[in-house]
């Protein structure tokens, strides 16, 4: 999964829909790669930290 954003990362974190973090990986820039081949298909909340806080977003694996 390839992460872009208009401001700096952080740190993205994945999470399954009952709230568990199954992944977490540090970033430092606008845009990042996130590896998600390991992970079941299903729903997840991607969790993308900001400077001005933490967006959210949904993110369905096929």
């Amino acid at each position: 999964m390839n992460v872009v954003s208009s401001f700096r990362l952080s740190r993205i974190e994945l999470y399954s829909l009952d709230g568990r973090k199954v992944l977490e990986q540090e970033a430092d820039g606008i845009s990042s790669m996130v590896d998600v081949s390991g992970l079941a298909s299903g729903t997840y909340i991607v969790a993308l930290y900001l400077p001005h806080g933490v967006a959210t977003k949904k993110l369905v694996k096929n």
